[in-house]
C-alpha cells in the first residue's frame, strides 16, 4: 500500500513524489532520494519516531533524518493552521484601525484564528493585503468575513 511504501522510503532516506495513475485500479509513483534541503512533513517526522522505535530505520535514513533544519520541519500550510496569527506586520495595521480590532479582539477564538488563517495562508503577498483590507473593513462594519 502507499503508506507501507512511504514508510520504507523513509527508511532508507527517500521520499515519495509525483503519483500518476495507469489505469482505473492501478497507479505508479516515483520515489527519489531526499535532498539535504528537504522538507519534513508533521506526518513524516511521526512516522520516523515510530519507525525509529520499531527499529527499522536504515543509515541513509536515519541520516536524511538527522539532517532536517527545523525551519523546514512541520511548516506546510495546513500544519500552521493550529497555530494562526497574524505576523507582527499586519497585527499593526490592523490596529491602526482601531473600531475594527475592537470588533475583531471581541470574536470567538474560533473565528480571530480562522480568519487569521485566512490571510496567512495565501501564497501571495499581494493577496494577504487584500485579505487583511477586507477583514478590515468588514470588522469596521461590524461583520465577520
Amino acid at each position: 500500500t502507499w503508506p507501507e511504501s512511504v514508510d520504507e522510503a523513509l527508511c532508507v532516506g527517500w521520499i515519495d513524489g509525483l503519483r500518476k495513475s495507469i489505469d482505473d485500479a492501478s497507479y505508479m509513483i516515483r520515489f527519489t532520494p531526499r535532498k539535504a534541503t528537504s522538507f519534513w512533513s508533521e506526518v513524516n517526522i511521526g512516522r520516523v519516531a515510530e519507525l525509529i522505535k520499531e527499529k527499522r530505520m536504515r543509515p541513509a535514513g536515519l541520516e536524511a533524518f538527522a539532517r532536517r533544519a527545523a525551519e523546514k520541519s512541520a511548516v506546510y500550510a495546513y500544519e500552521q493552521r493550529k497555530n494562526a496569527a497574524l505576523g507582527p506586520a499586519a497585527e499593526k495595521e490592523f490596529r491602526k484601525h482601531r473600531k475594527a480590532w475592537e470588533f475583531f479582539a471581541r470574536q470567538a477564538p474560533w473565528y480571530r484564528k480562522w480568519a487569521s488563517w485566512w490571510i496567512i495562508s495565501a501564497k501571495r503577498d499581494e493577496t494577504r493585503q487584500k485579505r487583511l483590507a477586507r477583514l478590515i473593513t468588514e470588522s469596521e462594519a461590524g461583520r465577520r468575513v
